[in-house]
């Protein structure tokens, strides 16, 4: 079974652990894009600092289904794999409903297993007035036509490169998934 998170490398070492997995992952698990399954997080997750991923991510794929014991267990097991304090619970929200249905149950996974929250955003362009032109691009590359009611198109909104206080304000209710957004990056080591 391959998983769906983001990843980055804490030190050295761990850089090395992150080609050898991505480079692992692309001869090896490769089905449209390269994957990794839990052998290769195994035998390369050390060091690595890892997200729950987005909603199409194992865990919120289980919650969706209703399924929670099987994303608590699939997240205490990532947690096992990363290590402590190197596993995170990922909350996005592009006004999707996707992310909403999710969010409880990614907060009580959180709470049940003592696991950092982190808030990110998904990034396409930088500046929310340049929502109109991806959609253009999205289109370009699909072959398609914006009237087209049944072509490729980002749902939900905000998929630029967000402002700390915008974030904060999104993310009120849970500040410290913003505050870990720093940590993290403060832990990344940078080659």
């Amino acid at each position: 079974a391959y998983t769906h998170m983001t990843m980055w490398a804490s030190d050295k070492a761990a850089m090395h652990n992150l080609f050898k997995l991505s480079s692992r992952s692309s001869l090896e698990g490769f089905f449209y894009k390269p994957r990794a399954d839990r052998e290769l997080l195994n035998d390369y997750g050390k060091g690595l600092i890892a997200t729950t991923g987005c909603p199409s991510g194992e865990i919120q794929t289980f919650l969706r289904l209703g399924q929670y014991d099987n994303a608590l267990a699939a997240a205490a097991e990532f947690r096992d794999i990363f290590g402590a304090g190197n596993f995170y619970v990922e909350l996005m929200d592009h006004g999707l409903d996707i992310e909403t249905r999710v969010r409880q149950d990614l907060l009580r996974i959180a709470r049940d297993l003592s696991l950092p929250l982190v808030a990110t955003n998904d990034l396409h362009y930088v500046h929310a007035e340049d929502a109109d032109a991806h959609d253009t691009l999205l289109c370009v590359s699909a072959g398609s036509r914006k009237a087209q009611e049944d072509r490729f198109r980002f749902n939900g909104s905000g998929y630029y490169l967000k402002s700390p206080q915008e974030m904060r304000a999104l993310f009120r209710d849970v500040p410290e998934a913003c505050d870990n957004t720093l940590a993290i990056a403060e832990r990344i080591e940078t080659v």
